[in-house]
């Protein structure tokens, strides 16, 4: 058979060689960066949990200069967990990106620019705030006002802003597979050749940020008008907290520090973690209320700045109210201590070098706090003020709604019936009721309990308190903040204006002392009871081995549970009697980091030696 003529197989020859010329020339990647293999495990696995990348990714060092076309190759991480995204084989949630603008798309809400750079293109969402709708003008059309004001110079038309920070958003692909959103930001033609390292051999690797040194903020306005003038101390207005947390740090492993200066205070990271709540002056009328003036009143005794009389710490932030004391290691020749030793795994836990003396020093450096005390906080009492005035509206409202309902309702004629507006009672004693009322509620619940040792003096007999408004959030309100406190602090030394509230009486002599119940105060106590059980366990197990020739079979070991500890307590002292097995729980925590205590299994705890 014949094959068929050159013509008929032309055609078939020209499609052939065209389909291959289009395979040799392949498109380039940036007319479909719509495929990215969003689950695809990064090339060469990371020593690094998830967890560990996705805070890296949080940091400023972990933002990758790069192009457009390799923001659309981004893979996700694929952990449920911790959202970030590979590029190439480092992790990232943050690149920047140099482009031209060749698109701006304005919305009510926000602003989409598109980015093009070479590789491809993006769009960068700015989100802003809606501006509120103009006032409506005083003037119409064709009136013939008159206006009154200064001349100025005209603002210059071509100085623009400074770039604010965009958001990369991607359209949605034909799989229903949405792109990874990240911040873009705008940089130079030299970042952009550092993309050249996301595509380097061997698994990712986070490098290494040495700690930098962070300075001190200027203070505020409201700082300035709250420090107190009369001391020398150049930290007035601290913008860290100033207490240590309820949960104690863990003690130093490290070889011992002999300080060459007694009077230096240090601060851990734990202890700048500690929440600040909002100014009184700041809160809503909604949250003035019993409940609210409860939280204020223990926040401030957790957290309350250390009296007068504290040398090491000058009255300024101090963490040792409730740790070691004050006064007597001013005097104290530094000692070193015993270095730590290498320890085997069944060996017995040892104590770290801290005896019987420093839970002493805690017990005997911790200050309680009167009514007396509590009722001149200028912060406390203005929001005691505020909770009166507050629930004094809401109870005239419900009275108003009362009686208009009793109106409408009634049938008969008759007068009304008798106003209590002559016997209002003065907001003086109603704030001193408030402070009552709290101040048993705190306790009845277990969060205070009585104290006997020494006790705060009162504000108008010297007490420094520089450091106190580091326990509120000011805000920027900033004027009002001060005028409110200065004439709170005013009312409390006795020269107040107002009639109703009156002068503050004296302090008794034999008034009642409190202090918040909290791990570190307790510590003390729990060792104690640890002590205790431990050598009644053990004298019962000793009695039960000479009668019945074993060991009884309740007995799991010598060392007391929680619940135990807890119950001694409660029994041994009537101040304890309120006290919940959690404070207890975090006061065994607080002790094991300490290296005080060691839980020997089974929940039950022993003193290490």
């Amino acid at each position: 058979m014949r094959p068929p003529p050159s013509s008929h197989r032309k055609p078939s020859s020209t499609l052939h060689t065209l389909s291959n010329q289009q395979r040799s020339f392949p498109s380039p990647s940036t007319a479909s960066p719509s495929n990215p293999t969003s689950t695809r495990p990064p090339p060469h696995p990371s020593r690094h949990s998830s967890l560990e990348l996705w805070r890296w990714t949080l940091t400023k060092a972990s933002t990758a200069p790069c192009f457009v076309r390799d923001v659309h190759r981004m893979r996700e991480s694929g952990s449920k967990d911790h959202d970030f995204f590979w590029l190439g084989c480092v992790p990232c949630r943050t690149v920047k990106v140099l482009g031209i603008l060749v698109g701006v798309q304005v919305c009510e809400r926000r602003v989409i620019y598109t980015l093009d750079d070479g590789t491809a293109t993006v769009d960068c969402v700015h989100r802003h705030e809606s501006q509120p709708p103009p006032p409506p003008s005083p003037a119409k059309v064709r009136n013939t006002p008159k206006g009154k004001g200064k001349e100025r110079e005209k603002a210059d038309p071509y100085k623009c802003p400074s770039t604010p920070e965009l958001n990369v958003k991607h359209r949605t692909d034909t799989q229903g597979q949405t792109l990874p959103l990240v911040p873009v930001l705008p940089t130079s033609l030299a970042d952009v050749g550092a993309a050249e390292k996301y595509s380097q051999p061997g698994p990712f690797v986070i490098p290494f940020q040495p700690p930098a040194a962070k300075a001190a903020p200027a203070p505020s306005e409201t700082q300035e008008a709250l420090a107190p003038s009369d001391t020398d101390d150049p930290i007035l207005v601290p913008t860290t907290p100033k207490r240590r947390p309820h949960s104690p740090s863990p003690a130093p492993t490290s070889s011992p520090v002999a300080s060459s200066s007694p009077t230096k205070c240090e601060r851990t990271d734990t202890e700048e973690e500690q929440v600040r709540l909002r100014h009184p002056a700041r809160l809503h009328s909604r949250d003035l209320n019993l409940n609210t003036f409860r939280i204020y009143v223990k926040h401030y005794m957790d957290n309350a700045p250390p009296p007068a009389g504290c040398r090491r710490c000058g009255g300024g932030y101090c963490p040792h109210v409730g740790g070691a004391g004050c006064e007597e290691d001013v005097f104290r020749t530094p000692r070193k201590g015993r270095a730590e030793r290498d320890a085997d795994i069944n060996e017995t836990p040892h104590a770290t070098g801290r005896g019987r003396s420093g839970t002493q020093g805690e017990r005997e450096s911790v200050y309680g706090f009167t009514l007396s005390y509590l009722r001149r906080v200028p912060e406390l009492r203005l929001l005691a003020r505020r909770v009166v005035e507050a629930e004094a509206k809401r109870r005239r409202r419900a009275e108003r709604e009362a009686l208009k309902t009793q109106i409408l309702n009634r049938t008969g004629t008759g007068g009304r019936g008798g106003s209590g507006a002559s016997g209002r009672e003065p907001v003086g004693k109603k704030m001193k009721r408030l402070f009552e009322v709290t101040v048993v509620k705190l306790y009845e619940e277990g969060s205070i309990v009585l104290w006997e040792g020494p006790v705060r003096r009162p504000w108008w007999q010297g007490q420094s308190q520089s450091g106190s408004e580091g326990l509120w959030k000011m805000g920027s309100s900033s004027t009002m903040l001060a005028s409110s406190v200065c004439s709170v602090a005013t009312s409390v030394g006795g020269e107040d204006d107002d009639g109703d509230e009156g002068d503050l009486s004296d302090p008794p002599a034999e008034e009642e002392a409190y202090v918040p119940v909290t791990p570190r105060l307790l510590a003390g106590y729990v060792e104690d009871a640890i002590r205790v059980l431990t050598s009644r366990s053990a004298e019962e197990l000793r009695l039960a081995h000479c009668r019945h020739k074993r060991a009884p079979a309740h007995v799991d070991g010598v060392g007391p549970t929680k619940e135990e500890i807890a119950r001694f307590l409660r029994r041994g002292d009537g101040r304890w009697e309120r006290v919940g097995e959690w404070v207890v729980e975090e006061a065994l925590e607080g002790l094991r980091a300490e290296g005080r205590v060691w839980c020997a299994g089974r929940g039950r705890w022993e003193l290490c030696l």
